[in-house]
């Protein structure tokens, strides 16, 4: 299945937060075994403030969902995992849940990664049932 999500990367957006004072955007993909946001955080002020480029590897057996939706006015990746540990390191952020807005370019992408990675998670909980 690796294989299949290889070549995927996808831009994503997050906005308000802080309160609208800053905005993040970055890469998702998926790597070993793990779904990674590479991301940078800059203040949407003047956009002059940026943090340093950050990575977040979430594991495939810490995640609970991964959701592509489609909607009119950009699309969406709700990623939903079994801690906040991983969402805490996403500026103004503090739940179990992160809602990436995604260009509509990369739509076939978001469908085919949200895809693979949901049926990593049902095989690893069909896996853990079993034993």
């Amino acid at each position: 299945m690796d294989e299949f999500l290889k070549n995927i990367f996808i831009p994503f957006e997050i906005k308000d937060q802080y309160s609208g004072l800053a905005k993040s955007s970055g890469i998702l993909k998926f790597d070993n075994g793990c779904l990674v946001c590479e991301f940078r955080t800059k203040d949407t002020i003047l956009g002059i403030l940026k943090s340093s480029i950050k990575e977040i590897r979430i594991p495939v057996q810490d995640l609970l969902s991964v959701e592509y939706k489609k909607k009119m006015f950009g699309d969406k990746i709700f990623i939903r995992t079994k801690s906040m540990e991983y969402i805490s390191y996403f500026p103004g952020l503090d739940s179990n849940e992160i809602c990436l807005k995604i260009n509509k370019q990369s739509r076939d992408f978001a469908q085919r990664l949200s895809s693979g990675v949901t049926l990593m998670i049902s095989e690893y909980n069909l896996k853990n049932i079993e034993s």
